[in-house]
């Protein structure tokens, strides 16, 4: 006989991950501490090597390659396992990414009359997810990425289905009042039906729209805020916001809200940079339903940091180089340097009199790999027309430089 906790532990997972008709309890939802964290809130910001769960479009905003592993601690013995590991061909502009994500759905007892007080135990139910993904920028803001995935699915140790599924998404990046905003769009778990026998569940198609915004409070604090609206073909239009601070570009909290969910409502989450190659986020999400425990989310990160090859003559990325003193005075236009490295010093001086006008440190912008200058010298006041040096130095002693031209019009040039 078997015993009764296999049909709860199945029951319960399947209410946990998703209230639906839809199959593949692995493919309804992301994974990672710091997206879970906010809440969820995460298809306008995929800006980590989780992001491939997310909107695979994100990935181009990473600050290096990276490495990272989550773990998920569910409900009795449940638990969903995630690694994996994204790379730049050319940073900046398309990426590659590999991953595979696991679930366990604890194990069960099987008893016989004949057995006496023995049994055997065996898995109730085990997925797997295998990802390969590709990112690439079209132009300038603009990136599409896409996810093809192997998903294996077997119930009560039976021989396992193999379906083949993919995501896709995009993302559009601008400044507004002198702050990065993102939009981001995905669809995911784009593929057949899933079955077992004869008849079969849906794939549990899913659409997402994002938008998320940085703001600089000051030299010390950062502050990211996010939207999610979702719908899948079997639940109704749910809401996700997320916030998260960082300060000193080492400590981050974080904290989300889930509209319409069947289970979950509140997330906490933390993260801490213990050195320049290594972070750990840690979330917590609490659960509405009673009998069932909230979950928590364990996720390491690794960064494959190497020099200053991001900031060469050929890319470095100057958007809105074209400034013009009527404009700066406005707000209206801000100089964007993207692609560079972290911990990076820009210095700004006057190309005729060498004067050191601005300094600014990348790391205040929360190291996401662009800071954003405003005109203004280190006095306050907006510089006038003409040309002015833009020295760029990494925490290694390498420099980079470009000239840029201030002018009364929007005419204006890169030189």
């Amino acid at each position: 006989m078997v015993k009764r906790w296999f049909y709860i532990i199945i029951i319960s997972t399947q209410f946990t991950f998703a209230q639906s008709t839809a199959g593949g309890i692995i493919l309804k939802e992301g994974l990672g501490a710091r997206p879970m964290g906010m809440g969820g809130a995460y298809t306008a910001l995929s800006d980590d090597a989780s992001g491939v769960l997310w909107n695979p479009a994100g990935l181009l905003d990473m600050k290096y390659s990276e490495i990272s592993s989550t773990y998920l601690k569910g409900i009795a013995d449940t638990g969903q396992g995630y690694f994996n590991y994204v790379a730049f061909l050319e940073k900046g502009k398309n990426a590659i990414g590999f991953s595979v994500k696991t679930l366990n759905s604890g194990e069960y007892e099987i008893r016989k009359p004949d057995w006496g007080d023995y049994f055997s135990v065996a898995n109730a139910q085990t997925e797997y997810l295998y990802i390969a993904t590709y990112s690439q920028m079209i132009i300038n803001y603009f990136a599409v990425g896409v996810n093809a995935k192997l998903y294996s699915s077997s119930i009560a140790q039976g021989l396992p289905i193999w379906i083949i599924c993919g995501d896709m998404g995009l993302m559009y990046k601008d400044t507004f009042l002198g702050n990065m905003i993102k939009i981001g769009l995905s669809i995911q778990n784009i593929g057949p039906e899933i079955k077992y026998f004869e008849s079969g569940d849906p794939m549990p198609l899913k659409y997402n729209f994002g938008l998320s915004y940085s703001l600089l409070l000051n030299s010390e604090c950062f502050v990211v805020s996010a939207l999610d609206i979702n719908k899948s073909i079997d639940s109704n239009i749910k809401v996700n916001i997320g916030l998260e601070g960082t300060y000193l570009s080492k400590y981050k909290l974080r904290v989300g809200y889930r509209f319409r969910s069947d289970t979950d409502w509140l997330t906490l989450g933390f993260g801490y940079c213990l050195d320049e190659f290594l972070t750990l986020d840690y979330a917590y999400m609490f659960n509405k339903v009673e009998g069932i425990g909230d979950k928590h989310y364990l996720t390491l990160s690794v960064y494959l940091i190497g020099g200053l090859e991001n900031t060469t003559y050929d890319n470095l990325n100057l958007n809105d180089c074209s400034l013009s003193t009527e404009e700066l005075e406005l707000g209206v236009t801000k100089l964007e340097i993207l692609r560079i490295t972290k911990n990076c010093k820009i210095r700004i001086y006057n190309a005729k009199t060498t004067e050191l006008l601005q300094e600014i440190d990348e790391n205040i912008f929360g190291n996401k790999g662009w800071v954003i200058w405003d005109g203004k010298d280190n006095k306050g006041e907006f510089v006038p027309a003409g040309s002015y040096l833009l020295h760029i130095f990494d925490d290694k002693g390498n420099k980079n430089m470009k000239t840029i031209k201030i002018i009364n019009n929007r005419e204006g040039v890169l030189k």
